[in-house]
């Protein structure tokens, strides 16, 4: 009866471990699936407009992205748009997170609570948008201005510059050790930012880059987003007034 019992568990075991095999693969596959849709979908896009569609690619910006690898990125279009060349690309990178795991068992009656910390990989996904400059420029970086930035302005400990407009200093931080790239901070492109008309952005070199968002590419708001930045290129090359 004993031999019985446990060559029952052993066939119950084995059967949830098939299970276990099946629901990866079928999960695998839908992955999969899904992947190589979204890539039809982009690439349809972009041969619509007239643009280049590959994946994986990149450039020296990717080095400005979290982990700094070309390897990074999925998919890349790259076209022109209002007189610039652009691209627009699907950057993915991953990070290792601890994460409480709390565990709840009943022995004789009693509640025992356990909680440990497990270590868990978890997939990052941007839009970013670069607009290829005519022109080098100095390195700068605007970013929002957050919590301990905004107290450490308000105590003269603030390493950023203010750029003389009280709402955008309030609100925005500029990053850059070039009085040069001060310069670029034109009473227009300050008042831009203040408007919500321009996103944040950073430049070096030719490469003017901003992040739309933390999602894989939307083709059904990526161009209004690079019009926004295009505006900036604008303002920064003294394009348009």
């Amino acid at each position: 009866m004993a031999q019985s019992d446990s060559s029952g568990f052993v066939g119950l075991v084995v059967v949830g471990l098939l299970v276990l095999v099946a629901i990866g693969l079928i999960s695998a596959a839908v992955s999969r699936a899904r992947d190589r849709r979204y890539a039809e979908q982009v690439s349809a896009w972009a041969a619509g407009l007239g643009w280049r569609f590959r994946e994986g690619g990149g450039g020296t910006w990717t080095g400005r992205m979290p982990q700094g690898i070309r390897n990074g990125v999925r998919l890349l279009v790259e076209g022109s748009h209002h007189g610039y060349p652009v691209s627009i690309a699907h950057y993915w990178w991953q990070t290792r997170e601890n994460h409480p795991v709390t565990r709840t068992t009943y022995v004789n009656g009693q509640t025992r609570t356990e909680t440990r910390w497990e270590t868990r990989i978890v997939n990052h996904d941007a839009t970013v948008h670069i607009v290829h400059l005519p022109e080098q420029l100095a390195s700068v970086t605007v970013t929002d201005r957050g919590l301990g930035s905004r107290m450490a302005r308000a105590l003269g400990m603030s390493k950023s510059a203010d750029v003389g407009d009280a709402e955008f200093d309030r609100r925005f931080r500029v990053e850059t050790d070039d009085p040069a790239g001060m310069a670029l901070m034109t009473h227009e492109l300050v008042r831009a930012h203040v408007d919500a008309i321009v996103p944040l952005w950073s430049v070096d070199g030719r490469d003017l880059l901003s992040v739309q968002d933390n999602a894989r590419l939307r083709t059904d708001t990526a161009l209004a987003y690079l019009d926004g930045l295009v505006r900036v290129a604008d303002l920064l090359t003294r394009r348009r007034a």
